[in-house]
């Protein structure tokens, strides 16, 4: 980090160095962190549509979801706005991924011998 608030990126490829101003990394990381959740959008339209959520691990759901919720008051607390806004967006989305996969749940798989 620099004085003026920059840092200084090096381009392996290139060998090239530029200056990042920490504000424009910011609001990348912003926007990434709004957009990112609603990559959960596509999922809760499939189970919704097929009434079936049988092909997603429920372990895995509830698994990610309590970690989730177990994070979100660091989210909550923090004053990094990057941190917290991905909490907020996620924490809402996801437990609608956690709802409607337990909700169109259909009984245990069972494999005919």
């Amino acid at each position: 980090m620099f004085e003026d608030g920059n840092r200084r990126i090096k381009f392996t490829e290139t060998g090239k160095e530029i200056f990042m101003p920490d504000k424009f990394m910011d609001q990348i990381a912003l926007v990434a962190a709004i957009v990112l959740p609603l990559f959960n959008i596509p999922l809760i339209v499939k189970i919704l549509r097929r009434k079936s959520s049988q092909d997603l691990s429920l372990c895995w759901v509830l698994g990610v979801w309590t970690c989730i919720v177990l994070m979100a008051p660091s989210g909550m607390r923090s004053e990094d706005i990057v941190w917290r806004v991905f909490n907020y967006v996620n924490i809402v989305l996801f437990t609608f991924v956690m709802i409607v996969t337990v909700k169109y749940r259909k009984g245990m798989k069972t494999h005919a011998g």
